[in-house]
């Protein structure tokens, strides 16, 4: 069973339903997953998971939304939106976006005052279903070979839905508001190797915790990244290239000089189904 999985009944089963609109009040809870005496010894498919002390978020209810520092929950639709700055104004990107004391010389957003887990535990909530981080680096690892076998200067078409049935629930799209109008992603970014996608799609691969408990998204301080990172809670899922080992991948685009560092803006997180 996927860690999240597992993690996500324990979880749910520590606090009020989603749609009652008292579910306010924080729990701490212990995941502990030891085999009883009687179990057949450590194999890689029964190893005991981690047992990490969860505490969950206090979120306070705002009419529909559940809120918790700069991330809301709808509970009616279940969308997500992350109140965030702008971290950068040019220069190459790994990441959407970090905690503001992260990688911000890198990645378009910063966000303060929440923590990467926080964000997992939201998505758990809205019933994404995260897939592993070894499953996206398999279709990342097929699609770099497709591209390579093609061996073509053509830049490469958008993502379609249609190709990305493998993430099954833990595909969303991601989109972009500015004083709730709704922005296209080549207004901030620039990619080096075609056009941007006019639509961005990302899968949730939640993370993982280390082996004495912690959240790894929480020490690297990254939440979405653009380049594959296994402690963030999201990947984006791209072929393009690694932006450090040539003209590949993305960057700002400091074409609009009206664009400043700690301008606001608004993420909305929706299942993105094929």
């Amino acid at each position: 069973m996927h860690f999240n999985t597992l993690l996500t009944l324990l979880l749910l089963a520590s606090i009020p339903p989603l749609l009652k609109a008292d579910a306010t009040t924080p729990a701490t809870t212990t995941a502990s997953t030891a085999p009883a005496n009687t179990a057949p010894p450590p194999s890689p498919s029964n190893l005991p998971l981690p047992s990490p002390t969860v505490t969950l978020p206090e979120f306070k209810t705002e009419g529909d939304w559940l809120v918790l520092g700069g991330i809301r929950i709808n509970k009616a639709t279940r969308e997500i939106r992350v109140q965030v700055e702008l971290a950068l104004t040019e220069g190459i990107l790994e990441f959407l976006l970090v905690d503001g004391k992260g990688k911000t010389y890198e990645s378009i957003f910063e966000l303060n005052g929440n923590k990467p887990s926080e964000l997992n535990f939201a998505l758990l909530l809205a019933g994404v279903e995260p897939i592993t981080f070894a499953k996206y680096m398999d279709w990342v690892n097929a699609q770099t070979a497709k591209d390579e076998a093609a061996k073509t200067d053509v830049p490469r078409a958008p993502l379609a839905l249609s190709e990305l049935g493998f993430a099954g629930n833990a595909l969303i799209e991601i989109q972009l508001f500015r004083e709730g109008q709704l922005l296209p992603w080549d207004k901030l970014v620039a990619s080096r190797e075609g056009k941007v996608p006019p639509r961005w799609y990302f899968v949730v691969t939640g993370g993982f915790f280390t082996t004495d408990g912690r959240f790894a998204g929480d020490m690297n301080l990254s939440y979405i990244a653009l380049w594959r990172d296994p402690s963030a809670p999201i990947n984006f899922l791209s072929r393009e290239g690694n932006p450090y080992r040539g003209p590949q991948g993305f960057a700002m685009n400091n074409s609009d000089k009206s664009l400043s560092k700690g301008m606001k803006f608004e993420l909305s997180l929706l299942p993105a189904k094929p």
